[in-house]
């Protein structure tokens, strides 16, 4: 795990301000999973719940990534909570289907990220809109 989220040329195109907010949930959010999710879950479902969080969270912030970038940014982010083999791994299951409790939880879990991600890039989109709205201040 990473203390920080690594150079990615995918991450620079957001802001200083956005990318540390989301790097503050993404801290946040990866041991609150884990406690809520327990010892009842194995440590692939519980990192790919958390991945689909990340899923979320990155389509929202980039999103007319291309895959290849959206891809780089989940890395980047999912390194501040796992090893690279975890990621390695966890990035190659497919999502479950069906109404399971991993199906459902994967399915939160990536709206969850979706909605954090509006919440912190709204004020940047406001502030970017007041100001090709007004050009004159």
């Amino acid at each position: 795990m990473n203390a920080s989220v690594l150079p990615s040329p995918s991450l620079i195109v957001l802001s200083p301000e956005l990318r540390e907010q989301l790097v503050g949930r993404v801290r946040l959010v990866a041991p609150a999973l884990r406690q809520r999710l327990g010892s009842g879950w194995s440590d692939s479902d519980v990192e790919l719940v958390f991945l689909h969080y990340l899923y979320g969270l990155v389509a929202m912030s980039l999103p007319a990534a291309e895959p290849e970038a959206t891809v780089d940014a989940l890395r980047s982010f999912a390194l501040l909570a796992m090893d690279e083999d975890a990621f390695a791994k966890v990035v190659q299951i497919a999502p479950p289907s069906g109404n399971d409790p991993l199906a459902r939880a994967v399915i939160a879990a990536e709206e969850l990220g979706r909605r954090d991600a509006g919440i912190f890039c709204r004020p940047i989109l406001d502030e970017a809109h007041q100001t090709t709205s007004n050009p004159n201040p």
